[in-house]
């Protein structure tokens, strides 16, 4: 595992965008804690990817309500794919959201492959976007961020329908 982390690291160091601290800062957070099983299914190039997705998504939340997406991963669109739907959570911290969206994922009988739920300490600027992240037990607000694997939902009406079945769970 440590050596896959290294490879991601070293990629997003010699990354040509301008924010290779942030994005640093959230793949380190956000595969901390993966599964080694999980980092050995995908190629550091595809994992950077993951990060880069992940840290756009939480950055354009920026309010108070729980942003939710369901997509299915492709070169094209995301620069990585892999044989999931994967479901994208974002929002203020607070407790029980990962076991909310798991009775969710239940009740509709999708099986959850892989789990990834880092807490961010999050500082915004005036317009909402992230301005920095913090080390743990640093400044910012705590914004937790989940991006569950799911077994492949094909349909699009399936996958609409479990974004608002989650975005209307989290609102409650």
């Amino acid at each position: 595992m440590p050596a896959t982390l290294e490879q991601v690291r070293s990629r997003i160091a010699r990354a040509e965008d301008g924010n290779r601290a942030l994005l640093g800062r959230f793949a380190d957070q956000l595969f901390d804690k993966a599964d080694p099983g999980f980092l050995d299914a995908f190629d550091p190039d595809a994992l950077v990817a993951m990060a880069r997705g992940g840290l756009a998504f939480l950055d354009r939340r920026g309010g108070d309500a729980p942003a939710v997406e369901v997509l299915q991963p492709s070169f094209q669109a995301d620069g990585w794919e892999g044989p999931f739907t994967v479901l994208r959570v974002t929002m203020r911290d607070r407790p029980f959201i990962v076991d909310s969206v798991r009775a969710e994922l239940r009740r509709r009988d999708v099986e959850l492959l892989h789990l990834l739920h880092p807490i961010y300490r999050v500082t915004r600027g005036e317009d909402g976007r992230i301005a920095e992240l913090a080390a743990r037990g640093g400044g910012g607000t705590q914004e937790a961020f989940e991006m569950f694997f799911l077994e492949r939902l094909d349909d699009e009406d399936a996958r609409e329908e479990l974004r608002a079945a989650v975005e209307r769970v989290l609102g409650d």
